[in-house]
């Protein structure tokens, strides 16, 4: 892809993971990386909405306070919601064959919040995207393999739907729309922003971070 114009502030990844510096290189968008210090065990909500957004929050002040000058930060902060009982990393590999146990023939909703801060104004904006993911059955040796494999263990609600060994038992992606209550349904061939969905799932919504940094003066436009 060719790469993108951006403002004269830099861009900061207040993250280290590998699936969101992926999805912003994969779109051309220059940024460097900082990892944030926070201690997301204590930033605790029983709305995981309330709670992704606080975690991506204290992501982006404590990357901004890291930066001297100018800077564009985006945070992000991703939970898994299984019929109401609100996932983060699992704890181990016990935990996480539970999960996926559950998972067969069922969905899990992956709930997504994106901070992008100004270090240098201290003013940030933000918003959510919500994905939820339908499984079919699948046997056990897949669980194994996917545990023994590890990136479950690095994944909210060890939900890691793109691995070769669990994307044949997606059935389909529902994308809630700008937290209304239209969908956007993706299944087989009929794929709708298909970019954007997989995106989300993985960890950092490409159209809503681009639309987050617009707010705060970014233009991104294809260089010829």
């Amino acid at each position: 892809m060719s790469p993108l114009k951006t403002s004269h502030k830099p861009i900061i990844l207040g993250s280290s993971s590998k699936w969101r510096a992926e999805i912003l290189r994969d779109a051309g968008i220059p940024f460097k990386v900082l990892s944030p210090e926070v201690d997301e065990k204590s930033i605790r909500h029983d709305n995981p909405y309330m709670l992704t957004y606080a975690i991506a929050q204290a992501k982006a002040k404590a990357v901004s306070a890291m930066v001297k000058g100018e800077a564009l930060v985006i945070a992000a902060d991703q939970v898994t919601v299984y019929h109401g009982d609100i996932r983060e990393k699992p704890s181990g590999r016990g935990q996480a064959r539970e999960w996926l146990r559950q998972y067969r023939d069922d969905c899990v909703h992956v709930v997504t919040a994106v901070v992008v801060a100004d270090a240098a104004d201290r003013i940030h904006v933000h918003g959510h995207d919500t994905v939820t993911v339908e499984f079919r059955e699948y046997p056990e040796t897949v669980i194994e393999a996917l545990i023994a494999a590890g990136d479950v263990l690095k994944s909210c609600g060890a939900v890691v739907h793109e691995d070769p060994l669990i994307a044949p038992y997606v059935v389909c992606y529902r994308q809630n729309l700008n937290g209304a209550n239209g969908e956007s349904v993706i299944t087989g061939h009929r794929r709708r922003d298909r970019k954007d969905v997989m995106s989300s799932v993985s960890g950092l919504p490409l159209n809503l971070t681009k639309t987050l940094l617009g707010h705060l003066g970014w233009k991104g436009e294809k260089v010829s």
